[in-house]
């Protein structure tokens, strides 16, 4: 163990092409002002990967103590994800945050034929991108200069914006704000009886500005801050991610017509778990 403490590794080598299957849960807690919980929702996502091509086999998602749905209109929905295709703050050249599709999450329905709200289409598609932040951009573009256990790298985002204008109903302008980040080698753990690099990712002062319009005559503003912290799991192999843990904190304060109406704190606590 000694050695695996002491040596130097490279988390910029060649990945393995060996299939994967992930289970992605994120529960979003949402707390009144008061402290006092408003609401529960939980999202899973199946998601398989094949080198760049991901295939989501089944978007599943519960309102508290409400049956749980799925979207059919995600399930066997493969798409193209590489790392190397975006820049240094995750955007591609079409302006896209982790060049993720904003068309595939407008007008969603459940299985039971109803509409998703406009705070579950959110969810749904943040769970894709908090995938994509967790496992791929900070494990394969933000590690690369990490060497030996204990080294760090501070990344100051705070010019950062990255859009989130997910259709008419997220109207342009609507934009994640992010704040200087740190990425540290934690050390040396176990995950399947598979020996891991455990890399740790926190970032603060980071915020977000979101324009709604459930109606054509309504605007809803929300703004907010963010911090997150968590841990991801990388064998030292096949340099694939075998388990995050991970939460995001955010405080926000929603108006309309200029008055405000809510402020809420969504706890959000994310896993991922190569299967």
């Amino acid at each position: 163990m000694d050695n695996l403490l002491t040596k130097e590794y490279d988390f910029s080598g060649k990945r393995s092409e060996e299939p994967q299957n992930f289970n992605i849960t994120t529960e979003v807690i949402t707390h009144r002002s008061n402290g006092k919980i408003r609401y529960v929702d939980i999202f899973k996502l199946h998601l398989t990967r094949q080198v760049n091509n991901y295939t989501c086999k089944k978007m599943l998602f519960q309102h508290n103590d409400k049956p749980e749905v799925s979207v059919p209109s995600l399930e066997n929905w493969t798409y193209n994800f590489d790392v190397d295709s975006l820049n240094n703050e995750g955007i591609d050249n079409q302006g896209l945050m982790l060049g993720i599709p904003h068309t595939k999450f407008e007008k969603l329905r459940d299985s039971r034929g109803k509409k998703v709200s406009i705070e579950a289409q959110y969810q749904i598609y943040s769970t894709f991108s908090y995938f994509h932040s967790w496992c791929n951009m900070t494990p394969e573009k933000y590690s690369k200069d990490l060497k030996k256990v204990g080294e760090k790298v501070v990344n100051d985002l705070s010019t950062v914006e990255s859009p989130v204008n997910l259709g008419k109903v997220f109207s342009e302008g609507s934009k994640f704000i992010h704040g200087i980040e740190t990425i540290q080698f934690k050390g040396i753990g176990v995950v399947d009886d598979t020996v891991c690099a455990i890399i740790s990712s926190n970032e603060c002062g980071g915020g977000f500005n979101m324009k709604m319009r459930p109606m054509p005559v309504l605007t809803v503003k929300t703004k907010g801050g963010t911090y997150y912290r968590g841990d991801i799991y990388v064998d030292l192999d096949s340099l694939h991610v075998k388990r995050v843990q991970a939460m995001v904190m955010d405080i926000t304060k929603t108006t309309m017509y200029g008055i405000p109406v809510q402020v809420a704190v969504p706890v959000t606590m994310i896993t991922v778990e190569s299967i």
